[in-house]
């Protein structure tokens, strides 16, 4: 057995002398990718709801036009039998706000289909009535005057547009809803898949901990000749080093997440306790020396 302690002896002088290079290389990549992939993940989670905050201002800008059309070309000829006849040709100009339709499909979830049929739907039907009012205009200009024919769209016209004026409010009012449940940048997701991490970090390093403890003053490994119970020695001090720290950060971790109060703090929670397990197990095994 001899070989063998002599490995294990230089295994151990080695790890003493690699180990903080390995684990500082690690850690740091690893922070490295957390924060890029985190930071391309917010980025696109703003960009997104940029694109959402820009529909709302395109239906919001249609929608302003169609009041003033009804407030200052409709309503005053509203009560007139003659209101065909009496009212002027009305010129809707073709550089309001258009919806990008191709980026459409993007900005909403699968179970949102719905939603967004309604944000196109509404404004195909704003596009109906600027051709109505332009058939309207033609008719006017045309000699003769087709009066039937202009009483037709006119009626059509005071039927359509306060029809659509609500389906705009509706429109409008879904639509900022979806976009308050929409994440603006990281949030409670990302925290909570952190959270399980930790957690899991946490009680890997109670494991190691106590599988180190149970080497050490095992029986059946000196009996085997072995000298293992170095390298659990070793083992045993780092876990415990890295439970002391760990119980700070999770501290820390888990009173940020109750003050945001994230359904991860729970989490947490767990991982203090995981993390501090082995110094209460110590200071509950000193205790009972003492007495």
């Amino acid at each position: 057995m001899g070989h063998i302690n002599a490995a294990l002896d230089w295994l151990i002088q080695f790890f003493n002398t690699v180990w903080p290079l390995v684990v500082s290389t690690f850690v740091g990549g690893w922070l490295a990718f957390q924060y890029i992939r985190r930071h391309e993940h917010r980025r696109e989670l703003e960009q997104r709801f940029a694109r959402l905050k820009l529909v709302y201002f395109v239906l919001s800008s249609q929608r302003h036009r169609l009041q003033r059309l009804q407030k200052n070309a409709l309503q005053p000829y509203a009560a007139s039998s003659r209101r065909a006849e009496m009212m002027p040709p009305i010129q809707l100009h073709d550089d309001f706000p258009r919806l990008d339709m191709p980026q459409l499909p993007g900005l909403f979830e699968q179970d949102s289909v719905e939603l967004l049929n309604e944000m196109i739907d509404v404004e195909q039907r704003f596009l109906d009535v600027a051709d109505l009012l332009k058939r309207r205009t033609r008719l006017i200009r045309a000699e003769p005057v087709n009066l039937a024919q202009l009483k037709v769209e006119t009626d059509k016209l005071y039927e359509e547009v306060p029809i659509l004026e609500e389906q705009y409010g509706e429109a409008l009012y879904s639509l900022n809803r979806y976009m308050e449940s929409q994440p603006r940048g990281i949030g409670g997701e990302t925290l909570d898949y952190i959270a399980w991490m930790v957690c899991s970090v946490c009680g890997a390093t109670a494991a190691v901990f106590f599988f180190s403890h149970w080497a050490i003053n095992s029986s059946a490994v000196v009996e085997m000749g072995l000298d293992i119970s170095l390298v659990s020695a070793l083992v045993f001090a780092l876990s415990l080093y890295f439970s002391l720290a760990l119980t700070a950060i999770v501290f820390i971790m888990g009173v940020y997440t109750a003050i945001k109060k994230l359904k991860s703090s729970l989490i947490y929670v767990l991982s203090l306790l995981l993390a501090a397990a082995p110094v209460l197990y110590l200071m509950w095994a000193d205790y009972n020396m003492m007495t």
